[in-house]
């Protein structure tokens, strides 16, 4: 083969890589809109029909989740930086069990240069958001399985 047979190649496979990854975009975004719907059709679906009081009460974690998903959550709820502190207390107020870290602040420091180095976080003069990426993240976290399990009978 010829060097332009070869660079026609590269600028063919580089078009068609960038196109997949713009669908690849398209379809994940179309994802979260889907298992945002779903969820909230199944809480609707759900509801007990008790009248909402007004108050905005923020909603406990799951036990099940992990200190990386949910401080997304709670940078993600944030309408501005969070400073490590202010974080653990809301980790804590939300039922996440900081109790088996010997230094809370340690751990939920690492986590948060963890999550800058994977382009979700930022820090802004030695508080924390969210990127974009890292908000898409927050959104997918609590989304995995928005469908409860159907009644064991009906399973049968």
């Amino acid at each position: 083969m010829k060097k332009s047979e070869y660079r026609k190649a590269l600028e063919s496979a580089r078009a068609e890589f960038d196109r997949l990854l713009q669908q690849r975009l398209a379809l994940e975004s179309r994802i979260v809109n889907l298992r945002q719907t779903i969820a909230g059709l199944v809480a609707l679906c759900e509801s007990d029909s008790a009248p909402s009081t007004g108050e905005n009460i923020t909603p406990s974690f799951p036990r099940s989740v992990r200190l990386t998903c949910a401080t997304r959550q709670v940078l993600a709820e944030s309408d501005y930086p969070i400073r490590p502190p202010a974080l653990r207390d809301a980790l804590i107020e939300r039922g996440l069990n900081m109790s088996q870290y010997s230094n809370q602040l340690a751990v939920i420091h690492n986590t948060l240069i963890r999550l800058e180095r994977q382009g979700q976080a930022i820090q802004v003069s030695g508080a924390w958001i969210l990127t974009d990426k890292g908000k898409l993240a927050s959104k997918m976290d609590f989304l995995d399985s928005p469908i409860p399990p159907q009644d064991k009978k009906a399973t049968k």
